[in-house]
Order: C-alpha cells, then sequence, then structure tokens
C-alpha cells in the first residue's frame, strides 16, 4: 500500500500548528508580542512569580528558549526577574503594570480566534475535540516518557 503524508494524523497537527502560529502572530502584533511570548505570559497571568524552570516545566519549551522569551519581554516592560528570598540561585518571574494593560486584549484575540476556527461546531462537537485532543496529548506525553526512561 502507498502512504502518504495525508495518511498521519501528526501531518493535520503540524500544518494546523504552523497556521495558528502565523495566524496568533499576526492577531498579536498590536499587542507588541510573539504567540510565543503570549504562552509564557498567560502562565504568568495563571500564576505569578514562577521560575524559569516551572514555566519551562508548564509550557514544555526548551529551557534554552524559554530564558530568550524572558529576557525578550523583559526588554519590552512586560516583566521582571526577582531573585528569591529563600534562594538567591533562583530568579521569579513577574509581570508588569504594562502586561496587566495588555492581559484583557491579548486574551480577547486570543478567544476570537478559538471561535473562528471552531465556526460550525456545535457545543458537543467542541466538547469532543477538545476531549480528542487531551487524549491525544496523553498518548504522546506517555510515549515520549517511554522513550525518555529507555534511554
Amino acid at each position: 500500500m502507498e502512504y502518504t503524508p495525508k495518511d498521519l494524523i501528526s501531518h493535520y497537527i503540524y500544518l494546523i500548528h504552523l497556521e495558528l502560529n502565523i495566524l496568533n502572530n499576526n492577531l498579536l502584533k498590536d499587542c507588541e508580542i510573539t504567540s510565543s511570548q503570549f504562552r509564557v505570559l498567560s502562565c504568568l497571568w495563571v500564576k505569578d512569580g514562577l521560575t524559569q524552570s516551572e514555566i519551562h516545566e508548564y509550557l514544555g519549551i526548551k529551557p534554552s528558549s524559554i530564558s530568550g522569551l524572558i529576557d525578550c519581554l523583559e526588554k519590552k516592560g512586560f516583566l521582571k526577574r526577582v531573585v528569591d528570598k529563600e534562594d538567591a540561585r533562583i530568579n521569579r518571574i513577574y509581570l508588569t503594570e504594562k502586561s496587566a494593560e495588555f492581559k484583557e486584549c491579548c486574551w480577547e484575540k486570543a478567544i476570537n480566534l478559538n471561535n473562528e476556527i471552531l465556526d460550525g461546531f456545535n457545543e458537543e462537537e467542541k466538547e469532543e475535540v477538545k476531549k480528542t485532543l487531551e487524549k491525544l496529548y496523553d498518548n504522546v506525553h506517555k510515549r515520549l516518557l517511554n522513550q525518555n526512561n529507555k534511554e
């Protein structure tokens, strides 16, 4: 049997990822951030004062990439690093007033895009898509953990 990339679910996931990244970057230009920077900010909007390591674990982004994103957001005035009171080796990342000013606008753009890509789905279908993606993520994550444990 002949196979094509369209036979693989990963093909569609990759294409969706690429196009959503482009759409998000275009939408977030007004907010002065990229989609990757939005992910870091959104993490801190949920819980301010995380360490770089905690952000890395939550988002699954390489530590070196997190460091670069934080550097950029700090230069733009969205974040500040503060040395941990109990362990001077650790920096905690805090939001600034500027990031608070942009929070509502950024989330509004993200929610609007989310609604656009789910256009034509009823509420039950939207919930099913979310559950299916969560299950798919869990399967991929388990596979990755198993692979890492074998190495």
